[in-house]
Formats: structure tokens, C-alpha cells, sequence
């Protein structure tokens, strides 16, 4: 596996896993007096992944790329879709990602609905989105070439939680023996016994990738970055 990839990639994985502990803290709304005003839910981690994923490719790609996270696209007379991470390069979509913490509160029909999503843009050649410039502060409507069988990857940060969903999409892959293009679907941590809200420490997360580094728990990231070879440049 390219060096500097498994780095990228560690760097990102390291960084969701980092704010999994920290907001943790987070429950303690008025941090000087601890147990006054207490939240009893941890935040959702689910932008903060985007966000990570969106730098691993900027840091991968070159300038030519666009990376556009959590951004809606106009499809003419069929409404909108808003897909966690989307590369452009020359105006036409190259890759579509869509990215889940985990599947544990994914409903049974999640990839049907991922399905549709896919059907719907092979039916067209073009779609619109609302260009932002950073120097105006303004948005400029821009049309996107929509390439026919258009790439379309699900990421997958931690494979515990929703066990049978996650089992379904493992057995899919080793069925047909593919490298993350018949069934683009992968896994960044295949550990079934710890996810990332178990870690409740910085020490303990430390720890935790000390070791699991010379497991199988990453043995997706290679399928990974065949998958992404094939559709983009770096």
C-alpha cells in the first residue's frame, strides 16, 4: 500500500477517533462546576468524519480537484441530492462517496434507498450546484457533467454496531472476490469489539491504535485506495 496514503488515511481515522474522546467532555456543559448542567446525549460525530475524509483528499489530490462535502445537487424536474462527498475535476463528477460512522441506526432498506439515489443520477447528464466563492462570499449556479455509471463508493468508519447490516456487506465483497469495484463498500476499522465511543481516553485511544495497527482491523484501506486509484489521479 502507497506509504503516503496509509498515512493520510491514519491521520483521519486518528482525528474522528480524537473527537469521539473529546466530546465525551462535552456533557459537561459548564465545565467549572461539573454535574450542574449535564448533557445526556454525546454530540453526533457524522460531520466531523465528512470533514476529515474531505482533508485525507485534499491532501491526496492535486489542485485540479474539487471536493465538494455535504453540498446539494440539483437534478432538473427530480429535485435534489446531497451526497456526503463529491469529487469534481474539469466540471464533471468523478467519484461519489457516501460515508456512515457506523450501521447501527441504519434502517433495513439503507442500501436500497443508496440504490435509488445511483438510479437516479444514471438518468441524466447534467446536474446544477451553488459554486461558492470564498473571496465574494457568494454562490454562482454551476453545472456538473454527470458521467454515465458514475463511481459511487459507502465508507464505513468502525464495523461494530449494526452487526447483520455490516455482516451483509462483507459477505457481499468476498462473494464476488472484488477489489472495491463491484461492491464499493468499505470498512476503515474492522475491529467487531471496540468502536470509537468505547474509547474514553486519549491514553487508552493511543493505546488502542498502537496496536491495532498490526491487526486485519485495516485490512480494507488496501481495497480502498485500488478503489480510488481507479477513478481519480494522485
Amino acid at each position: 500500500m502507497d506509504a503516503r496514503l496509509q498515512t493520510y488515511l491514519l491521520d483521519l481515522v486518528v482525528a474522528v477517533y480524537q473527537t469521539y474522546v473529546e466530546r465525551k467532555g462535552d456533557k459537561e456543559i459548564v465545565k467549572e462546576d461539573p454535574g450542574r448542567v449535564v448533557r445526556g446525549t454525546i454530540p453526533a460525530v457524522a460531520s466531523k468524519f465528512e470533514d476529515e475524509f474531505g482533508i485525507f483528499l485534499y491532501k491526496l489530490l492535486g489542485d485540479e480537484y474539487t471536493i465538494l462535502i455535504d453540498y446539494p445537487i440539483r437534478i432538473k424536474g427530480d429535485g435534489r441530492i446531497t451526497p456526503d462527498v463529491i469529487v469534481v475535476k474539469d466540471g464533471a463528477i468523478q467519484l461519489i462517496l457516501e460515508l456512515k460512522n457506523d450501521l447501527g441506526y441504519e434502517k433495513a432498506d439503507w442500501r436500497g434507498k443508496r440504490d435509488k439515489i445511483i438510479e437516479r443520477l444514471n438518468k441524466i447528464n447534467t446536474a446544477t450546484y451553488s459554486e461558492y466563492n470564498s473571496s465574494t462570499r457568494t454562490k454562482m449556479d454551476k453545472i456538473l457533467i454527470v458521467p454515465d455509471n458514475i463511481p459511487y463508493g459507502t465508507v464505513i468508519l468502525c464495523q461494530k454496531n449494526g452487526r447483520k447490516r455490516v455482516l451483509d456487506v462483507i459477505n457481499d465483497y468476498k462473494n464476488v472476490n472484488c477489489q472495491g469495484d463491484k461492491v464499493p463498500y468499505f470498512i476503515l476499522m474492522k475491529d467487531k469489539d471496540t468502536h470509537a465511543n468505547d474509547i474514553l481516553f486519549e491514553q487508552e485511544m493511543n493505546d488502542y491504535f498502537e496496536n491495532v495497527l498490526s491487526t486485519e482491523v485495516t485490512s480494507d484501506w488496501e481495497r480502498l485506495e485500488f478503489f480510488l486509484s481507479k477513478h481519480l489521479n494522485f
